[in-house]
């Protein structure tokens, strides 16, 4: 008898450079691309974390004042934080959006009278995806499609 040990087929050199380079590849691909949708995932939500505070920051205001803000638009954001004081941070700017930069949009006109599902404010559509975040003048979070009727009410 012979002990002869077969010797498993030996791969060629470009052969094994081009699956390492393969195996690299799809990891960086899935690396890159999960990072990118999280990255986007945690910008919606701080997206949505500062409208809320806008939120809390409007009901204490009406609380206050018994009245809203006589300014529209991202203007009666501003009136707001500041009619307020807001206890939070300075460095913390809650009247941008964080992937546009650009002001929350704000009511066109006065919240009093107005349909209490009807948008108080919202980020600009097509940012965050197809819908756009919106706050209603109940506090609810919404998240709407662009042609909603409540996205006109904000300016």
């Amino acid at each position: 008898m012979t002990d002869e040990v077969k010797k498993p087929a030996e791969m060629s050199g470009k052969v094994f450079i081009l699956l390492v380079a393969l195996g690299a590849g799809v990891r960086g691909l899935a690396r890159f691309g999960f990072r990118t949708a999280w990255r986007g995932d945690s910008r919606k939500a701080e997206c949505r974390a500062r409208l809320i505070a806008l939120s809390i920051a409007a009901q204490e205001y009406h609380g206050k004042y018994h009245a809203w803000p006589a300014a529209t638009g991202p203007a009666f954001w501003d009136a707001i934080v500041r009619g307020t004081e807001s206890r939070v941070p300075k460095k913390i700017d809650l009247l941008h959006c964080p992937v546009t930069g650009r002001p929350y949009r704000g009511p066109s006109s006065s919240p009093d009278g107005r349909d209490p599902a009807a948008f108080i404010g919202c980020c600009e559509p097509g940012v965050h995806g197809p819908e756009l975040l919106g706050l209603t003048q109940k506090w609810e979070f919404v998240e709407a499609k662009p042609d909603d009727p409540r996205f006109a009410a904000t300016k």
